[in-house]
């Protein structure tokens, strides 16, 4: 009985200390767990890839007692490698996920955003998880798209609030 009471009293002391931790982390690592690859593409048809697509970009970060806000900055065109030719790149907020957890890409999402420039996602206050955000898009080629390799850069922030 004697040994419940101290187990509850140390238990009561470790919520305390959690719950006076400051809001920040120490610089959290983010990873990112694979690029957004729409593959091969045909002139004048468009073709989306969704965020619990193996070919939607994903990246992961750990978070241990805070309040987050991710800023999203997807590219509107990509550029074709060796030449100037662009490709139109358009997103919703079926195209971006988050799941709080050590999840999949395939899990029940904890929310969706929309991944287009600038985007900013104020997360509530989250304890000891991992954080996976994946992101997908539509591209749409016109009729005369050249061929080629196209690239664009998605910045992701992850900053405390």
């Amino acid at each position: 009985m004697k040994m419940k009471v101290i187990s509850s009293i140390r238990l009561a002391l470790l919520l305390l200390v959690l719950c006076c931790a400051p809001v920040a982390t120490s610089h959290a690592q983010l990873t990112r767990l694979s690029d957004l690859n729409f593959g091969t593409v045909f002139p004048g048809v468009s073709k989306s890839v969704m965020p619990s697509s193996s070919n939607a970009a994903g990246f992961k970060f750990p978070i241990l007692l805070l309040t987050l806000g991710i800023t999203i900055n997807a590219p509107s065109q990509l550029v074709r490698s060796g030449g100037t030719e662009t490709l139109n790149v358009s997103y919703g907020p079926q195209y971006g996920t988050f799941i709080s957890g050590n999840a999949d890409r395939g899990a029940t999402p904890s929310g969706t955003f929309n991944p287009a420039g600038g985007s900013v996602i104020g997360l509530g206050l989250f304890l000891l998880a991992t954080m996976h955000v994946y992101i997908g898009g539509q591209v749409n080629p016109t009729s005369t798209q050249a061929a080629g390799t196209y690239t664009g850069v998605l910045t992701i922030t992850v900053a405390a609030l």
